[in-house]
Order: structure tokens, then sequence, then C-alpha cells
């Protein structure tokens, strides 16, 4: 299972790398240096939205609070939000994809010399990079980082289990 997840995140860490690559190509000379700012506006409300409206609004306590017949579930179940999202995600992808036309990045005439690399190659490349003191000094970091901040985790855990319910945090 570990290894399963672990290629869920390397598919989607690609396909991340791939699309703000893209972004850089449709976007106007004078935009792109929004690019990185819409990209991490965008992560935080993609949290947001699945994770702390979707357990307010799927929690049968809080949403009997406004209600005047109380219910047994939310309002929102995981089944419909995962069908929302994924519409959202399929319109949104379709609009891009016939609504906004390819070519040439702006200010060029498209007969830039660029480096064709293969997907083998890219990845060859890739990992020479990894290798670099840099960037396994930053790895290191990064992996590291969050280990100081692990008692606020466990802290709500220890709420939850004293009794304090989720959608009260």
């Amino acid at each position: 299972l570990a290894w399963l997840f672990g290629l869920l995140y390397f598919l989607a860490a690609t396909q991340d790398i791939a699309v703000d690559g893209w972004a850089l190509t449709l976007l106007p000379p004078r935009s792109v240096g929004h690019a990185s700012t819409c990209n991490t506006i965008g992560q935080a409300l993609g949290v947001m939205a699945g994770f702390v409206v979707f357990t307010t609004l799927g929690s049968p306590e809080f949403c009997n609070r406004f209600r005047t017949v109380p219910q047994p579930t939310g309002v929102v179940s995981f089944e419909g939000m995962l069908f929302l999202w994924g519409w959202v995600f399929l319109v949104a992808t379709a609009g891009v994809a016939f609504l906004k036309p390819e070519g040439p990045p702006p200010g060029t005439s498209g007969s830039a010399v660029r480096e064709e690399l293969s997907l083998r190659d890219s990845f060859w490349k890739m990992a020479r990079l990894l290798t670099l003191r840099p960037v396994l000094v930053l790895c290191g970091l990064l992996l590291t980082g969050k280990a100081a901040f692990a008692a606020e985790a466990l802290t709500s855990l220890e709420l939850t289990q004293r009794g304090v319910p989720k959608d009260a945090l």
C-alpha cells in the first residue's frame, strides 16, 4: 500500500511540474510571474475546500445547528464531494483544452532552438540534479522540518480522544 501511494505522489508531482511548464507557455510574458502565486492560492483553496469545508459540511452535528429539523447526515457526502469536484475538474480541463489556443510563446518567432529530450533523458537529468549537495541539503531540511511540529498534530488527536468533536477543532 505504501508503494502504491508513493507511486501516486510521484505521478501527482510529475503532473504538477508538467502543468507548471505548460502554464508558462500559455501565459503572456507579463503574467508569467503570477503563475506561482495562482498555484499557491489554488492549492490553499483546494486544501480548504477538500478538508475544512468537507469535514464541516459532512458533520451532522455541525449541520444540525442550523437546521430546523435534525438530519442523520451532513449536507455533503463523500460521494457527492467526489462527484462535484470530478465534474469541475473535467469542465475546467476541457475549457482550457478547447478555449485556449496553444502556439509559440509570445515574443518568440517559434524558431527558438531548444534541446529536445526524451522522457528517459529528462528523468536522468533530474536524477543527476538530485545528487547536487545544495539539493541534498534542501531535501534533508524538507524531510525533517515537520518533526518539530509533531506535537501540534498530536494535540488535536489527544483532544479528539478526550471527547472534543472534530468539527469543534
